[in-house]
């Protein structure tokens, strides 16, 4: 079966609409009830899903602290780069703290000590911007001509690692929905290898 059908076989709503259909359905073999049992048993399930759903994001309360000082972290992340990187290169930063602000709200219910908390925080704190300090300080020529040993400039280098860091942010934030324990295990290692000593150009 495809991931989407098992993420919604597994999901609270099916399980509890499920649960309340089934009682629906002994209360009819039980005699309890007989006319409209048919309209009752799906209202039962729909009723189950609905009492699932998430709160609405307006309703999700103030954000946490340590939420809002990630937010100040990336504005000030974000403010150096407009200055300081080219339009292509700003772009794809940006994209890149974009992704970070969706992924905040979905940390605020992560118990603590969370993996994949603890993950997102270390790419706001320490990943991102240790590789933002040590691009930032190459002179401008530097980063667009001077080659690498691997044929790539700085520019060319420091733009794939921002894509990968989109790019595992984006599966975290999967991993998340589905509350895929071990691919965020494997996602927080993955960065943990790569990042915490940051690549000089």
């Amino acid at each position: 079966m495809p991931r989407g059908f098992w993420i919604w076989f597994y999901s609270t709503g099916n399980i509890l609409g499920s649960l309340l259909a089934l009682a629906g359905l002994g209360l009819y073999f039980t005699g309890l009830i007989d006319r409209w049992w048919w309209l009752i048993v799906p209202g039962l399930y729909l009723g189950g899903l609905l009492l699932a759903l998430p709160p609405a994001q307006g309703e999700r309360g103030t954000p946490s602290a340590a939420t809002l000082d990630m937010h100040d972290s990336l504005d000030d992340m974000s403010k150096r780069a407009r200055k300081e990187l080219s339009a292509e290169v700003g772009a794809t930063f940006e994209r890149l703290i974009q992704a970070l602000r969706e992924t905040l709200p979905h940390l605020e219910d992560r118990p603590t000590g969370d993996h994949a908390a603890f993950t997102v925080r270390q790419m706001v704190r320490d990943y991102l911007p240790a590789t933002l300090d040590n691009y930032l300080r190459l002179p401008r020529a530097y980063r667009r001509m001077h080659k690498l040993p691997d044929g790539r400039t700085p520019q060319q280098a420091f733009i794939a690692q921002l894509s990968t860091l989109e790019n595992e942010l984006r599966d975290t934030l999967g991993a998340l929905a589905s509350d895929d324990t071990q691919r965020l295990l494997a996602h927080g290692r993955f960065l943990e290898d790569r990042f915490s000593k940051p690549e000089l150009f």
